[in-house]
C-alpha cells in the first residue's frame, strides 16, 4: 500500500481517495438540492418558457406541468393558457384545448 508521509503524518493513498468520493458526493446532493429548490421557485414567465421548449421538444406531459405552474402563478396571464392549449391540439385532446382555450 502506498503511503504519503510528512508534517509528522502518514496517510493511506486509499483513505484521501475514499474522503474526496465523499466530498465529492456531498457536493453533488447539494447542486441536486439547490437546483430543486430553484426550479420551484420560478415566476410564471420562467415557467411559460420552460412550457415553451418542453413543448417544442415533443415533451408534451412535461410541458402542461410547466404551463400549469405558470397559470398558479398568474391566473390572468394568457400565454401559458394559449400554450397548454396548442399542446392538447398537439396531442389530439380537441375537447380539452376548447375547454382551455375558453
Amino acid at each position: 500500500m502506498k503511503t504519503i508521509s510528512g508534517c509528522g503524518y502518514i496517510f493511506s493513498v486509499r483513505v484521501l481517495t475514499h474522503r474526496w468520493r465523499e466530498v465529492l458526493f456531498f457536493l453533488g446532493v447539494c447542486a441536486l438540492l439547490c437546483s430543486v429548490c430553484t426550479a420551484e421557485n420560478l415566476t410564471a414567465p420562467e415557467w411559460l418558457a420552460k412550457g415553451s421548449g418542453l413543448a417544442k421538444n415533443t415533451q408534451y406531459e412535461e410541458a402542461i406541468t410547466a404551463y400549469d405552474k405558470a397559470i398558479e402563478g398568474n391566473q390572468s396571464y394568457a400565454d401559458p393558457w394559449i400554450g397548454k392549449g396548442n399542446v392538447f391540439q398537439s396531442l389530439k385532446r380537441y375537447e380539452e384545448a376548447v375547454s382551455v382555450y375558453d
